[in-house]
């Protein structure tokens, strides 16, 4: 799977930088269909709660949402994820991880959202955390990984 980051409100701030890119890149090459892409959209609270409310019926801020679809013809494009990157920085803190670090784990969550992974029940979260390490440990070091669940 291939990550586009297609557009972001607000400041952008100064680790999302090529080697991120790249990192994340990585660890979405071992998630979904190869060739699929997903667009990436960094937001404020502000937005993501607004989606959160309109599609999830939660009217509360959230870290990250997916939005799976079925591409067009010619379209590689299988779904979105929206990170609320006050959110995102607000957790790495409470977390006591850099925010760089706790991204690259959120998109790779939302990425996995996309690909049909879910939370629902005890066994569905055990599998989606499985291959969400398994992601991470391609592109993080391990002491992080175990910092970041």
């Amino acid at each position: 799977m291939k990550v586009r980051l297609n557009r972001a409100s607000g400041k952008i701030p100064r680790w999302i930088d090529d080697a991120w890119r790249r990192r994340v890149q990585r660890a979405a090459a071992g998630v979904g269909r190869r060739g699929d892409a997903v667009n990436l959209v960094f937001v404020d609270d502000r937005e993501i709660r607004r989606l959160n409310r309109r599609y999830r019926g939660k009217d509360k801020p959230t870290d990250v949402l997916s939005f799976g679809y079925d591409p067009g013809p010619g379209d590689d494009v299988v779904g979105d994820v929206f990170v609320s990157l006050q959110t995102l920085e607000r957790d790495a803190k409470r977390l006591q991880v850099p925010a760089r670090h706790h991204a690259v784990r959120i998109v790779v969550h939302g990425l996995l959202h996309v690909a049909g992974y879910d939370h629902e029940s005890a066994a569905d979260a055990a599998r989606m955390e499985r291959r969400e390490r398994s992601a991470l440990k391609r592109v993080l070091p391990a002491s992080v990984v175990r910092q970041l669940f």
